[in-house]
C-alpha cells in the first residue's frame, strides 16, 4: 500500500467510514476480544444486490494472535451468516503481495481473477478469490 494513502488517513475519516459501514443493514461485521474485553480482530462482509453473492470485505487480527485459528472461527462465522441470508458464493479482493493469500488459500479459496486497482497513483496488483456453495465450510 503506498505510503502517501496510509499517511492521508485520520482518525476522523475511519470514523466515519466505520460509522456508515456499521448503519448499513447489509453488513456483517464481527470482533472478536481477548480475555481483557480488548478487541483484538475484526471481520466484515456484505452481501451483494443479487442476494445470492457475498463479499468477504475485510479481516483484521492483532499480530500476536495469529496462528491461533481466530482468523479462521472469524471467516467460519461469517461465511454462516451470509450463508443463511442465502449466498451461494462469496469473493475476497487482496493485494497480490499480501500474505493474506495463503491464508485465503488455506481457506479452500480458489483464485478467480487477477485485477489492478489505483491507489496513491501507484497501480497495485490485487487477486480475487472465491469459495463456491461447497467450499463455504471453512
Amino acid at each position: 500500500m503506498p505510503d502517501q494513502f496510509l499517511e492521508s488517513l485520520t482518525y476522523e475519516s475511519r470514523e466515519k467510514g466505520w460509522e456508515e459501514l456499521i448503519a448499513d443493514p447489509r453488513q456483517e461485521i464481527l470482533v472478536v476480544e481477548n480475555n481483557a474485553g480488548e478487541i483484538v480482530g475484526f471481520v466484515s462482509g456484505v452481501m451483494q444486490e443479487d442476494k445470492r453473492t457475498g463479499e468477504l470485505k475485510a479481516i483484521y487480527l492483532l499480530k500476536e494472535e495469529h496462528g491461533k485459528g481466530i482468523g479462521r472461527q472469524l471467516v467460519r462465522m461469517l461465511f454462516s451468516r451470509l450463508k443463511a441470508k442465502g449466498c451461494e458464493t462469496i469473493f475476497v479482493e487482496v493485494l497480490a503481495q499480501n500474505d493474506a493469500c495463503r491464508f485465503y488459500e488455506k481457506l479452500n479459496a480458489k483464485w478467480h481473477a487477477t485485477t489492478s486497482i489505483a491507489i496513491a497513483g501507484k497501480l497495485l496488483r490485487l487477486c480475487v478469490y472465491k469459495w463456491e456453495d461447497a467450499d463455504l465450510e471453512v
